[in-house]
């Protein structure tokens, strides 16, 4: 390792606990992104909810006009389903 211009050596003894540090941080970092996913998934679940509470739906259903803009080649039943 190169520091301020001085070669230091690093010893197993170091190497090794460097390792262990690391890999402790990378743990962390995968534990708070799992957390982070899930509040997303959550959020994406309230936010649906609560737009259904507040629009009903019907607002879900394209129109006709909006399944011509987003291609037209869409059936009845693909956008409808029973």
């Amino acid at each position: 390792m190169v520091t301020a211009g001085k070669v230091m050596a690093m010893t197993f003894a170091d190497l090794v606990a460097s390792n262990a540090a690391l890999s402790g941080e990378v743990r962390r970092s995968h534990e708070a992104l799992k957390i982070a996913q899930l509040t997303i998934d959550k959020m994406k679940v309230e936010l649906a909810y609560l737009r259904r509470m507040k629009y009903g739906r019907s607002s879900e259903r394209l129109e006709h006009a909006q399944l011509e803009l987003v291609g037209g080649a869409l059936t009845h039943q693909n956008c409808y389903p029973s």
